[in-house]
C-alpha cells in the first residue's frame, strides 16, 4: 500500500523536538543535530534515506526506540514514494553517525539499520565516531562493507545485544580497543557464503616519534613495530639516520638517507663517500656496519628482505640498472641456489677441509656449512644438515 510520508530537506538543527511516528520521514538531504538539541524518535518511525544523505549527531542527544533506519527505495514497510514496490540493497544511502560532540547519553534501542553504508570516509550503516552511545537490540543488516563502525577505543561498551547479519562485507569495523565487548556481546551471524565471516579491525593511535628534528623524512617500519627515518643535522650538515623502537629513539649513525629495516632489525641505507663522490650502499647488522658496494658510480635507494637481501639502483651508471645481492643459504654449500642432494659431496669436503673446498668452490663460504649455527665446523654440524635437506 502506499503511505503517506513526510520530507525533510536537511540541514543542521541546535533545536530538539519529538519525530513522530504518524508518517515516514524521508530524508532528501543530510541533518546534523548540534548545540544542545534532544531529538527523540517515537517507536515505530520508518525513517528513508535518499541516496546520498546522512544522520550525524555532532553535538545534543539523539534517542530512537523502535525506529526502522532504512533506504528510500525500500518499500517492505510500503511505498512512499509511488515507484511500485522498489526494493532496497547495500549503499543506499549513507549512515547514521555520532561524533565525538555527541551526548553519550545518547540512546538506539530495537531499531533496524539496514541498507546504508555509502559514505565516503566509513562504509558502514551506523558510525561511533569518537562517541559512546548505547546501542541495545538492534538489526543490522544489508549494509555496505559493515554494519557497525567503531574508531575509539572503549567506544563498543555500550553496543550489546544487536545482531548483524548479511551485511556486504564486515560484520563490524573496530578499533583494537572496542574488540573483546563488542565481539562479546553481540550476535553475528555467519553468511552462507563464507565471505567476510571474521570481525574487521582498524584504527590505533597516533604517535609523534620525532621531535625537533630538521626535515624528518623516509620513515620505515618492520613487522616487529621498530622505525627507522632520515633527517638533516644542521648542526653537522649531514644526513642521519634514528632507530625507534618502543618508544626510545636512538641515534643510528650520522652519515646515512633512506634506512630500510627487516624483521630482524637490518638496515640497509646509502651513505655519501664525500672523497668519492659517490653515495654506496651499507648494511648494519648485529651492532656492525658492513659497506656493500663501492663504485665509481651511485648505488641508491636500497630495499631488503629478510634473509638480508639487498636490491637497490645504479642510475648514474651507464646503462642504469637494478643491482640485487643475494645471500647463500645455509646447507648450499655448491651455491647454485638450491639446497638439495647436490650439496651433500661439497658439506662433507667443508667440513673435512675448508681450505680444499674454498678452492673448488671459489665464490662460496665454508661457514654455510655451520648448520647448528655455533660457529663451528665439526660433526655437530651433520644431522643437523640432514634434517633440513629433509625439510625438517
Amino acid at each position: 500500500p502506499a503511505l503517506l510520508g513526510v520530507v525533510t530537506r536537511g540541514g543542521g538543527t541546535s533545536v530538539g523536538g519529538t519525530w513522530g511516528n504518524d508518517a515516514p520521514l524521508i530524508f532528501q538531504n543530510s541533518s546534523d543535530i548540534n548545540g544542545n538539541a534532544q531529538i527523540d524518535v517515537e517507536a515505530g518511525t520508518l525513517l528513508k534515506m535518499w541516496e546520498s544523505t546522512d544522520i550525524r549527531i555532532d553535538a545534543g542527544r539523539f534517542e530512537a526506540a523502535g525506529v526502522v533506519f532504512t533506504s528510500r527505495t525500500d518499500d517492505t514497510l510500503g511505498d512512499v514514494d509511488c515507484t511500485g514496490g522498489s526494493a532496497g540493497g547495500p549503499r543506499h544511502w549513507q549512515a547514521l553517525q555520532f561524533n565525538d560532540g555527541a551526548n553519550d547519553l545518547s540512546r538506539l534501542t530495537d531499531c533496524v539499520i539496514r541498507y546504508g553504508g555509502n559514505h565516503s570516509s566509513y562504509d558502514a550503516g551506523l558510525i561511533l565516531s569518537n562517541a559512546a552511545p548505547t546501542v541495545e537490540g538492534c538489526a543490522f543488516y544489508q549494509n555496505g562493507d559493515a554494519g557497525l563502525q567503531v574508531t575509539m577505543q572503549n567506544g563498543g561498551d555500550r553496543v550489546r545485544g544487536n545482531t548483524f547479519s548479511d551485511n556486504l562485507g564486515w560484520p563490524v569495523r573496530l578499533h583494537p580497543g572496542a574488540v573483546d565487548s563488542v565481539v562479546a556481546n553481540n550476535t553475528f551471524v555467519l553468511r552462507g557464503d563464507g565471505c567476510f565471516n571474521a570481525y574487521l579491525v582498524s584504527g590505533g593511535t597516533i604517535t609523534e616519534l620525532t621531535s625537533g628534528q630538521f626535515a624528518p623524512q623516509a620513515p620505515d617500519i618492520n613487522n616487529s613495530g621498530q622505525v627507522v627515518w632520515t633527517w638533516f643535522d644542521r648542526v653537522t650538515g649531514r644526513d642521519a639516520i634514528d632507530f625507534w623502537e618502543a618508544g626510545v629513539t636512538t641515534a643510528l649513525t650520522d652519515n646515512g638517507i633512506i634506512p630500510v629495516i627487516n624483521d630482524w632489525a637490518d638496515i640497509a641505507f646509502d651513505r655519501w663517500d664525500s672523497s668519492r663522490r659517490h653515495w654506496d650502499i651499507w648494511l648494519y647488522q648485529s651492532g656492525v656496519f658492513l659497506q656493500i658496494t663501492r663504485d665509481d658510480f651511485d648505488n641508491i635507494v636500497p630495499d631488503i628482505n629478510n634473509l638480508s637481501e639487498i636490491a637497490w639502483g645504479t642510475p648514474s651508471r651507464p646503462p642504469s640498472n637494478i643491482r640485487y645481492l643475494r645471500r647463500f643459504r645455509a646447507g648450499d654449500l655448491n651455491c647454485d641456489g638450491l639446497f638439495n642432494g647436490g650439496d651433500i659431496d661439497p658439506f662433507f669436503l667443508a667440513l673435512g677441509d675448508p681450505s680444499q673446498y674454498s678452492l673448488v668452490f671459489p665464490n662460496c663460504d665454508p661457514m654455510l656449512a655451520d648448520m647448528n649455527s655455533d660457529g663451528l665446523l665439526n660433526g655437530a654440524d651433520i644431522d643437523a644438515f640432514f634434517i633440513a635437506l629433509g625439510g625438517g
